[in-house]
């Protein structure tokens, strides 16, 4: 469809609108009885009179002779366009894995769009036209032209030529499209306007570039749009005859439906996607190329799963450790030096410390570790998360001060303390990544940051993560050899596989500097690869994608978001072995490079002297 099509399509005056689409309009027609062949199309003029004369030749040729003998012995002549879908698939023993989850996927009502790829070339619009009309009785199908033989069908259909995409003749579908949008209804969409083949810059069998066509009706009426992936495709000898010639394809098309038969094809869909996150995704092209991509990634023979290690645990998971005696942990903080009271702001205090100064307050903190991360699949599956790295590591923990609840924490590794020459062992992060002598902790004092947390209650407070990084601020004003801060964040195992994946390739910038021990590897998606492919993700866009591509709509983990606003550099995701397979991305901070407005709000008026520190 060419930019003028597409202007036309922006342009009609809202005052020439037809009423909105009457749904009981459509549930009354009665189709007539179909006469499937060539000349039933033909109209007059000299084409008309040639297709009277030699259809009947041409329709033996294309297998329409064949379809219309299979119309008329399934009875399908006078049945109302459902009842002959229902016949359709039901007579050709086609099966529809899935066909349940895509009508709960599908809003009820309101305007909504379906796109999906074009594996066959005509089945697959009866499937889904017998799935939705269950579910809804206003569904339409953007469709090809020569579908109007299947007359009992052609209630569902509004029709379009794909073959002249240009032609102004295509205007008027395009705008019954809007228009039954704009009453509400549910239009179907094959984007690709074509059946899959082999494509050629891609070296495999699949959809050729979408028709934005979806997207701008999307973007243009409000309508949530739903992703559709169908499974299969047609025989290889199509695929032969149209690697010789495209023409082929279109001249067995008939044939290779009426061969799709006594066979399951699984369908598989992805959450609907609101108008309004789709605007968020950027112009019709960027949503166009996002629909796309959640329909192939939602590909169950490409599905990455993770393993259920919480399920394997199960048997050997200990019940959690009792709380730490309130009064003696009280009496230990209250122990603490008036200095190691890093903060002090509206009811809650942030403190750090060493084990030896506070093992039962340090005991209760590996207690709500393995309480918070547990559900997400995290944890050591132990009674208590701890591990030797607890007594050397200082713990920077936030409490209320009313009754004395720890309510989150970091643990920080000094590495001028705990390094000692090339011996790295002393890290925790050591066992997970290869430092080399180019790495900021090989070359000035860091601190390592890792084990945060925060109590699932606390959570949604502005205030958690906002004093846990203002003790870290105050803690490095006072310290201010520490120039760097490096650790992981935890991309939890809630999120697919895919994610991950995606975050990792965006976000990190690989150097011989570092490297993980096990890294993450899943089988690469091709559809992903084409979609990064040539692309430049900022952190807003990767947000916007994360969103549209998880299944319940979550964003980027906070804390990958709170580290980008701090000028994070990511290097790598590796495999916490040690902690449940969990990946994690590992990043560094110089902290002079945070952007000034987060210095201040971090380290507040003792930013300049801190900036001005020159350490050995």
């Amino acid at each position: 469809m060419t930019r003028s099509h597409i202007r036309s399509l922006q342009q009609v005056d809202v005052l020439d609108r037809p009423p909105a689409f009457d749904r009981r309009a459509v549930t009354a027609v009665t189709p007539a009885r179909a006469d499937i062949s060539l000349a039933a199309l033909a109209g007059p003029g000299k084409l008309g009179t040639l297709l009277r004369v030699v259809g009947p030749v041409i329709d033996r040729v294309l297998g329409i002779h064949d379809l219309a003998r299979r119309y008329e012995d399934y009875g399908l002549g006078g049945l109302d366009k459902h009842a002959a879908a229902a016949r359709i698939l039901e007579q050709q023993g086609i099966e529809m894995p899935g066909a349940e989850q895509l009508r709960q996927a599908v809003p009820a009502d309101g305007p909504a769009l379906v796109v999906a790829n074009h594996p066959y070339g005509g089945m697959e619009g009866i499937m889904l036209a017998h799935i939705l009309g269950e579910h809804r009785r206003d569904v339409k199908i953007l469709a090809n032209v020569g579908l109007r033989v299947l007359t009992d069908l052609s209630g569902f259909f509004i029709f379009t030529n794909p073959l002249s995409p240009r032609s102004r003749g295509n205007v008027p579908s395009l705008l019954a499209c809007r228009r039954h949008l704009q009453g509400g209804g549910l239009l179907v969409v094959f984007p690709a306007g074509q059946v899959s083949s082999h494509q050629e810059p891609l070296g495999r069998i699949s959809d050729a570039p979408w028709n934005r066509l979806p997207a701008q009706l999307a973007l243009q009426t409000g309508a949530t749009v739903t992703s559709v992936f169908i499974a299969g495709e047609n025989r290889k000898r199509f695929h032969r005859m149209g690697r010789v010639h495209p023409r082929f394809r279109l001249l067995m098309l008939v044939r290779e439906m009426l061969a799709l038969r006594d066979r399951a094809v699984p369908l598989a869909c992805a959450r609907p996607l609101p108008s309004g996150l789709l605007a968020r995704l950027g112009d019709a092209q960027e949503v166009n190329d996002v629909l796309r991509l959640r329909v192939y990634l939602a590909d169950p023979a490409r599905d990455v799963t993770w393993p259920r290690v919480a399920d394997q645990r199960a048997e050997r998971f200990a019940p959690l450790a009792p709380p730490s005696d309130a009064a003696v942990v009280a009496r230990e903080v209250a122990a603490l030096s008036a200095a190691q009271r890093l903060v002090q702001h509206k009811g809650y205090s942030v403190y750090c410390g060493y084990q030896r100064q506070l093992p039962q307050t340090v005991r209760e903190i590996a207690r709500l570790r393995e309480k918070t991360f547990r559900p997400v699949d995290e944890g050591s599956g132990e009674s208590l998360d701890t591990d030797d790295f607890d007594a050397t590591y200082l713990h920077l923990f936030l409490r209320r001060d009313g009754d004395g609840e720890i309510l989150g924490a970091y643990r920080l590794g000094q590495t001028d303390v705990l390094i000692d020459g090339d011996d790295l062992s002393g890290m925790y992060l050591s066992a997970m990544f290869d430092f080399g002598p180019g790495f900021e902790n090989r070359r000035a004092p860091c601190l390592e940051l890792g084990r945060s947390f925060i109590v699932p209650e606390f959570q949604k407070s502005v205030h958690g993560l906002f004093l846990l990084w203002k003790g870290i601020g105050t803690y490095l004003v006072r310290n201010p050899r520490y120039r760097t801060l490096y650790g992981t964040v935890s991309l939890s195992k809630l999120y697919a596989p895919r994610t991950v994946d995606l975050i990792d390739r965006v976000l990190s910038s690989r150097t011989d500097d570092v490297a993980p021990v096990e890294p993450f590897s899943i089988p690469e998606h091709p559809d992903l690869n084409d979609y990064l492919r040539g692309r430049d993700l900022g952190m807003k866009q990767l947000s916007t994608l994360v969103q549209a591509l998880e299944p319940d709509g979550k964003d980027l983990p906070v804390l990958v978001r709170q580290y980008a606003n701090l000028g994070a550099r990511f290097h790598c995701l590796g495999i916490d072995r040690s902690f449940a397979d969990t990946p994690g991305l590992l990043l560094s901070i110089h902290v002079p490079g945070i952007p000034p407005r987060h210095l201040d709000r971090y380290l507040g008026p003792d930013k300049v002297a801190y900036l001005a520190h020159e350490g050995p």
